[in-house]
């Protein structure tokens, strides 16, 4: 069902192999990995966190935390690039912080569970979905205050990322944001957003919750030139259309700025490292 092609990462899995080393710091960066246990899910979780060198960070004893999903394959990837781009000072140097599963497989089911809500429909047929509430609850009230008691984190500037289901999950927290008026993360980069989830479920959500916030809040959203016919057959609802919708939308929210991309000759599985590079230097930039 080509439904399905959006709300699975399962296509990359061949590619990739389970336990792949972290990717090497210098020498005064750290890698470190610790699993933590969710009361609100009732599940537990793999973190793994990239400290640059603070020492070389001019007058900022405190750094940006961005948070990731699908950790298990993008962690690696992602702590590269901040590492390098830092250098050489195109990115802002940052704490990634990767949220994965105990094993590569087990993220491919799970991410189901915990990146959707509400429980799918019956044509998905997805064994468990539908839980984002309980996985938001573990994000927010668990795992931030954990990263900001271990790290020298900087509480005002925490971005969400995530890619497909993952792009789905950032976009609901930030409505959830918007709703309770809260204030946990600055930005949030969604990836190609399976918005078209329970026949375009969120959109209908951010249309009718009107005007809730003053609060500086960004919004970076991507999709590939070559993803518009594949959402046009699902939803009647181009990437580009999307878009439009979103940009509308966000232009009458005080506080809020959205800014979006398509990328041409990219599709659904193309779009994650140049969204996360884009949004990660427009978030973290004053303007």
């Amino acid at each position: 069902m080509r439904t399905l092609l959006f709300l699975s990462i399962s296509g990359l899995i061949f590619g990739c192999k389970q336990g792949a080393e972290h990717a090497k710091a210098k020498s005064d960066d750290t890698i470190s990995s610790f699993a933590l246990y969710s009361a609100s899910v009732r599940d537990r979780f793999m973190i793994n966190v990239y400290v640059p060198d603070t020492s070389l960070v001019e007058n900022r004893a405190r750094l940006p935390v961005i948070y990731i999903l699908d950790a298990n394959l993008y962690f690696d990837i992602y702590a590269s690039i901040l590492r390098k781009y830092s250098e050489v000072g195109l990115i802002p140097a940052a704490i990634l912080v990767g949220i994965g599963y105990s094993s590569f497989e087990k993220m491919d089911s799970l991410r189901v569970r915990d990146y959707t809500f509400p429980v799918g429909l019956p044509e998905y047929e997805m064994p468990v979905s539908g839980r984002a509430d309980a996985f938001l609850n573990f994000v927010r009230n668990e795992l931030v205050p954990e990263i900001d008691r271990k790290f020298p984190s900087d509480t005002t500037k925490k971005i969400l990322a995530g890619h497909s289901l993952g792009g789905y999950f950032a976009m609901y927290a930030l409505l959830e944001e918007i709703k309770g008026n809260q204030d946990v993360f600055r930005g949030f980069i969604a990836a190609s957003p399976s918005l078209h989830y329970n026949q375009n479920y969120l959109i209908k959500q951010y249309d009718s919750v009107g005007q809730h916030t003053s609060r500086e809040r960004k919004l970076y959203v991507a999709y590939g030139e070559l993803e518009n016919p594949e959402l046009k057959s699902s939803t009647t609802l181009t990437a580009d259309d999307l878009l439009k919708h979103l940009s509308v939308y966000f232009s009458k929210i005080p506080g809020a700025k959205i800014k979006t991309a398509t990328f041409s000759e990219m599709d659904h599985m193309d779009t994650q490292i140049p969204a996360f590079l884009k949004g990660v230097q427009w978030i973290l930039t004053d303007h």
